[in-house]
């Protein structure tokens, strides 16, 4: 089965190009999302004339430089801009003769000046730019551009006054895109989007991200990931692929190999990006080669065909480079190209370069690239566009939507919802062998030496450096409108964290709870405010409606501080660029921020036997090796090509919608390096019946069991040296580190195996079992899928129809470092809890020397056979809750001291509360209508704790 995205509205687009293939492959793919293309945009290196540069749509089809001379370098360099392709720019005025489209052009001015991996906009609001900066030189203007304002502007002295004073620090060579698209947009008033050609490189997409959003304009970055993505889909592409039961219950051996055959695996083709664009028509000459592989007889050849792309595969192979992630697309500057034909959708006419006229320049260690004298554009005949164009509008190759994962994973739904749970292809839901059934017996809890942490245990000091801060809108004394609400929260947060001198960038996550969700935009602006740095916290938000507390607060925020966080050990993903890879964050929220999980050792936890200090290599060893905790924003399941939800129409769509989400969770867990995850909720919209929202609990928890289950090619195991140090302040993105020689002065230069595997089975002790085993696998896995349940509550963010938070990821973990264990309280064992049954998941994590524990504490009175009726639960049954999970962690890991431990967050169905004070006592609370485990059970309450201990010698 096909799904295919609903197109979205037509956004008017300027189209950054550098003259290589991938802007111009961008393009292709903004036209087939039925955008327009209304001109192009370049920067061109400072000190050269731009020559040609055109608005106008009839320049000259001729390009001639004068130079004549060829050989070794004589003066002429390329600037190897961190941002900006210059090699070819002499052929750039070219394109708008070749194309139709208007073309304008700036000069780079300055260089990289803000080496971090996120860019944050250095004016702070100010987009004027320098304009005496932006003259050319003795005011020798192109025809073409002389009348476009922003280039001959001169400043007057009102305006000189507002400038800021620019020279007294060097500007950042992205802060150029401000004047050209000031100009642009003079031009074409009815541009409101950007495209880019960014596949991999975070530190070019962010910096593009940073202008456009400040100019107004929508970022477009359809090749980002994309070489992770599916291959286009056919009709029926899913019924093809291998259902999940069938999967799990034949030969794995014979099934992981008809995968790799039909080519449903996670094996990366990164040379199939360079196939699509032979087959939407583009031509794509090398100009620059600067990689041991390839030498200046690959300059000139065309990557976009397969004899090019099997050529460029050969050499890099010889010096084993084609195994390096996106190296055989020149994504860590192996080489780069220029595109000078492709199809008529674009291109009206052809750039021919005789062999004359291009001049080899070699810059020494291997680095060489062209140079021209003379380009001519010869525009092709009505006749051949005509032939050409209908096939070139459907060659263009747009990723399937869904993961095969994923397609595996709605048709297990589809299953389901058909009725017949037995049918190959399904996951039972009320199968007995899963995490929802615990394996000890009933009564009290016992303490199982085989999977629990050794040694004796007491609280870490360092405990308490996550807190969770709480703000409710309500003041108590008065009634207050929904934006006083919020200006008073967000003036509360800035005061505690002035309090406590902490950067907002130490919180790492926020829950924001509404009445309604129609007040979303209003608390958006004020909440956002606080935010001015790169990468905000990740977020969740929800609306409760009449059930959320106190009665006359119409919202609630919860955030995630980290008190001792170092910017440092920060690492933050904020996509805000439309692509086919996961929806983009338009706004103060990022798609997850990773931190430490657990507190540095201590100078005497790294001492030595001796009593020395360990050398400062092993504590930065210590470091890298140390687990993450990943917050991750919730998932709704927007198509992240057009911004949209899927159509009402479109067949199956729930089942769509919770696959969709799902698939967003995943991609930004495995992108943020994420290996397990401790527990999950789907969050649905309100239902009409009771039977409605069963039915879609069980359909999400299906899917939760079948993303986990799904039959990967490997087994889960990475090799010892994945571990990436990120850090946002230490230059380019992890792709430039080690893959660009530019670059490798950052360090890292590690090759790792990438996707990586979610889940990473191996990270769970007892599972160190070889992958050819797959019925001892088979047997274990079901009972270690991590804790889920669902929670119905009034509305979601764009009136989704699903919406997963995952409430943690685990990344950087060891093999084996992970345990699971999980245990009921009956009513006799806990006279606190007498009328409910209490399920306590402990996901486990030990670093060596320290642990954290996620404890999921699930409430239910198994008495209430009546699906359609509430129980309700007093704050005493909740303190009881809590009481007992601390006597469970004392018991487990013998601890030699009381725990008081309060959860994270709660969920409950109804609450009973004598008054508003006991609010205070339970914490971050999000009342739902109802509450669901995978087995479609009705839970009354479900609450989550966090518990970090460190280990005594």
């Amino acid at each position: 089965m096909a799904w295919k995205a609903a197109t979205g509205e037509s956004l008017s687009v300027i189209a950054l190009i550098s003259g290589g293939k991938d802007s111009f492959y961008s393009i292709l793919h903004c036209q087939a999302n039925g955008h327009r293309v209304v001109a192009l945009a370049n920067l061109y290196p400072s000190g050269t004339t731009g020559t040609g540069a055109a608005g106008g749509r009839h320049p000259s089809s001729q390009l001639e430089t004068g130079d004549t001379d060829a050989g070794d370098n004589d003066g002429e360099t390329d600037l190897n801009s961190f941002m900006y392709q210059t090699v070819g720019h002499q052929i750039i005025p070219l394109y708008a003769q070749a194309t139709g489209l208007p073309l304008h052009r700036q000069p780079i001015v300055g260089t990289a000046v803000h080496h971090g991996l996120s860019y944050a906009n250095p004016r702070r609001g100010l987009v004027a730019s320098s304009s005496p900066k932006l003259e050319p030189s003795d005011g020798q203007h192109s025809p073409a551009t002389h009348d476009l304002q922003g280039y001959t502007h001169r400043q007057s002295d009102h305006e000189k006054e507002l400038e800021p004073d620019l020279e007294l620090e060097q500007e950042d060579e992205t802060e150029s895109l401000v004047p050209l698209l000031r100009t642009v947009l003079v031009a074409h008033p009815e541009a409101n989007a950007l495209c880019t050609g960014a596949i991999l490189s975070t530190y070019q997409r962010t910096r593009v991200e940073s202008v456009a959003l400040r100019m107004g304009l929508v970022p477009l970055s359809y090749l980002w990931q994309f070489t992770e993505l599916p291959a286009p889909v056919p009709d029926g592409g899913c019924d093809q692929g291998i259902g999940l039961v069938e999967s799990i219950t034949k030969s794995s051996h014979d099934i992981r190999r008809r995968a790799r055959r039909k080519g449903q695996g996670p094996v990366r083709d990164d040379a199939r990006l360079l196939r699509d664009m032979a087959t939407a028509g583009l031509e794509a000459r090398v100009v620059k080669v600067a990689s041991a592989g390839l030498d200046e007889g690959f300059l000139w050849e065309n990557v976009a065909s397969e004899a090019g792309v099997q050529r460029v595969e050969r050499a890099m192979r010889r010096f084993g480079a084609a195994s390096g992630r996106g190296s055989i697309l020149g994504e860590g500057g192996e080489f780069e190209t220029l595109v000078i034909d492709g199809p008529p959708s674009l291109f009206k006419g052809r750039i021919v370069v005789s062999d004359g006229d291009r001049r080899v320049i070699r810059e020494g260690g291997g680095c060489a690239w062209l140079s021209f004298r003379r380009a001519d554009v010869v525009l092709k005949d009505e006749l051949e566009q005509a032939s050409k164009l209908q096939t070139s509008t459907l060659a263009i190759q747009i990723p399937g939507l869904l993961d095969p994962r994923f397609e595996d994973t709605i048709q297990c739904l589809l299953v389901i919802t058909a009725g017949d749970k037995k049918q190959p292809g399904s996951v039972n839901p009320s199968s007995s062998n899963d995490n929802t059934n615990p394996r000890a017996s009933l009564g009290p809890i016992t303490n199982n030496e085989t999977d629990l942490p050794k040694g004796k245990l007491s609280l870490s000091p360092q405990s308490s450096s996550s807190q969770e801060w709480r703000y409710l809108g309500s003041d108590g004394a008065r009634s207050l409108t929904v934006k006083e609400q919020t200006v008073s929260i967000v003036d509360q947060i800035r005061r505690h964290l002035k309090d406590r001198a902490l950067p907002a960038t130490a919180i790492t996550n926020s829950v924001i709870v509404l009445r309604h969700m129609s007040d979303f935009p209003l608390v958006n602006e004020h909440y956002g405010s606080l935010f001015d740095e790169p990468n905000p916290p990740s977020r969740v938000t929800i609306a409760c409606g009449g059930e959320l507390l106190p009665k006359d607060a119409a919202i609630a925020v919860y955030l995630s501080v980290q008190l001792r966080l170092q910017p440092h050990e920060r690492r933050g993903l904020h996509v805000q660029s439309r692509s086919y890879w996961a929806p983009a964050n338009i706004g103060p929220y990022s798609q997850a921020i990773a931190f430490p999980l657990l507190p540095l050792p201590t100078a005497e936890a790294t001492a030595g036997e001796d009593g020395e200090d360990v050398d400062e290599p092993q504590q930065q060893s210590d470091m890298s090796s140390s687990p993450l905790a990943v917050s991750i924003a919730g998932q709704i399941p927007l198509l992240p090509a057009s911004m949209a939800l899927p159509l009402p129409s479109t067949p199956n769509h729930v089942e769509l919608q919770i696959t969709l989400a799902l698939q967003h969770l995943w991609r930004v867990g495995i992108e943020m390096q994420v290996r397990w995850w401790t527990s999950a909720v789907a969050y649905f919209p309100a239902t009409s019946s009771t039977e409605t929202m069963k039915h879609q609990a069980l359909l999400a928890a299906t899917a939760w069991k079948a993303a986990h289950l799904w039959p990967d090619l490997g087994n889960g195991k990475e090799s010892d040296d994945n571990s990436v140090s990120d850090d946002d302040d230490g230059g380019p993105d992890i792709w430039d580190r080690r893959y660009n020689s530019q670059f490798m002065t950052y360090g890292g230069g590690d090759e790792e195996s990438f996707p990586l595997s979610l889940p990473n089975w191996s990270v769970l002790e007892g599972l160190d079992v070889d992958g050819d085993d797959a019925e001892v696998l088979l047997k274990i896995k079901p009972g270690k899928i991590p804790f889920f349940f669902a929670a119905e509550v009034e509305e979601l963010p764009r009136q989704a129809g699903v919406e997963w938070h995952a409430h943690l990821g685990l990344a950087e973990l060891q093999p084996g470092s992970v345990t699971v264990y999980s245990t009921i309280y009956d009513q006799s064992s806990s006279p606190g809890i007498s009328l409910f049954q209490l399920e306590l998941h402990h996901a486990v994590v030990d670093s060596g020397n320290a642990i954290f524990v996620q404890t999921t504490a699930a409430l239910r009175s198994p008495g209430n056979n009546n699906e359609n009726q509430r129980t309700s639960v007093r704050a005493d049954s909740l303190y009881s809750v809590f009481a007992v999970t601390a006597t469970s962690l004392e018991k487990l890991f013998s601890l030699s001291s009381n725990l008081s431990i309060k959860p994270k967050i709660t969920y409950t169905e109804a609450l009973q509360l004598a008054d508003d004070s006991e609010l205070r006592e339970i914490g971050a609370l999000i009342p739902c209508y109802s509450l669901w485990d995978s087995q479609g059970r009705r839970l009354s309450a479900v609450c989550i704790f966090e518990t970090r201990l460190t280990k005594m010698k």
